[in-house]
């Protein structure tokens, strides 16, 4: 995603034949735009005058394919608002959809686990397991947007000192042995973190879109010898 733009819903350009046979683009003037209820025709799209005037635009690339995502407002500043955080997000790495920030992480996490068809049943079970232990109690009401860098890096802080919430009676896939958390070392954080769907891996991450490009990448927990536990990302 290299950038947002707006798109003005009612104004188009327009092309006017000139004597010569030939066609010219012309553009409503600034006066024209300022009192657009007296716009001239030609200027004027489809939906002119119906429904919300500016769209924001920018591609996404998901699963390797670029899809254009939008979103509509009917003030321009507004517009331009959504653009400014869009681009700040896309060139610090902490891009969102703005339409799935308000999902839960826990509505987010089941569709991706229902995703998983090329996987292992035990690699199945592990996601399972480490989702309801530790990732949904922490993170299940959630909503994707609203998690941060800082959140995670206490919450790995958390999983370290067994002070994380956690629920070891979730699911028939919980060991019946591990009724109380444990201290961990920074290979079953590591674990935790990349198994479940907030992970970063290209293996395991949620639909992009989803949670942040990074939120957790920066984070200050150490890393595992043969696994990385890279990001909250999408």
């Amino acid at each position: 995603m290299a950038r947002a733009w707006i798109v003005d819903l009612w104004v188009k350009d327009a092309r006017v034949e000139l004597p010569d046979g030939t066609s010219q683009k012309v553009v409503p003037t600034a006066a024209q735009l300022r009192s657009i209820k007296n716009l001239p025709e030609h200027f004027r799209t489809a939906k002119f005058g119906r429904g919300k005037r500016w769209r924001v635009s920018w591609y996404e690339d998901t699963a390797g394919r670029r899809i254009q995502r939008g979103q509509v407002f009917e003030a321009k500043k507004d517009a331009e608002e959504l653009v400014a955080e869009l681009e700040d997000d896309i060139r610090m790495g902490r891009y969102i959809d703005p339409n799935q920030k308000t999902r839960t992480v826990r509505d987010a996490a089941e569709i991706w686990l229902a995703s998983k068809h090329r996987i292992k049943d035990s690699t199945w079970r592990r996601y399972r397991r480490e989702l309801d232990n530790y990732v949904l109690p922490k993170w299940g009401s959630t909503p994707v947007g609203a998690i941060t860098r800082e959140a995670i890096d206490t919450w790995v802080v958390e999983l370290q000192e067994a002070t994380a919430p956690y629920d070891f009676d979730a699911g028939p896939n919980t060991p019946h042995s591990r009724r109380k958390p444990r201290k961990m070392a920074p290979r079953a954080t590591s674990t935790i973190l990349s198994a479940a769907p907030l992970a970063g891996s290209s293996d395991t991450s949620l639909p992009r879109g989803g949670l942040a490009a990074t939120p957790s990448e920066e984070s200050n927990y150490p890393a595992s010898p043969k696994t990385t536990a890279r990001n909250f990302r999408t």
